[in-house]
């Protein structure tokens, strides 16, 4: 083999390595989107159901008094929640909303999830 050929395949596989690199470099990020994306879904997710939770315990309470409180998210110790219940926009009705919010990181961007309904023959606070 030639001095030329062997320079050429030298060429040809740096030229290959510089295209696989590039190539992973991509894959790889595609795939840190992803499981940021995912993990933001998961906190969404787990920020919605535990105020769904809050506003069922409260309808099936029969209501609750005028006032704010906190409730946690189990399993998500970053998320905070707290639950308002107000005077509703009927007599004899509360309004009450629901909202757990999170701080952003590394990992995942902030956010926060609001449920908020009106509960009829509640304590009228």
């Amino acid at each position: 083999m030639s001095g030329k050929a062997r320079g050429a395949t030298l060429i040809s596989a740096a030229v290959a390595l510089g295209i696989l690199t590039v190539c992973l470099s991509v894959a790889l990020r595609a795939y840190l989107a992803g499981s940021r994306a995912e993990l933001a879904q998961e906190r969404r997710l787990a920020a919605l159901g535990a105020c769904q939770e809050q506003l069922e315990r409260l309808r099936a309470g029969g209501g609750g008094a005028a006032g704010e409180r906190d409730f946690a998210v189990a399993g998500q110790a970053e998320i905070r929640g707290s639950l308002t219940v107000a005077r509703g926009p009927v007599a004899g009705t509360e309004r009450v909303a629901a909202v757990a919010k999170w701080d952003g990181d590394e990992l995942a961007p902030a956010g926060e999830v609001s449920l908020v309904t009106v509960l009829a023959g509640g304590g009228g606070g």
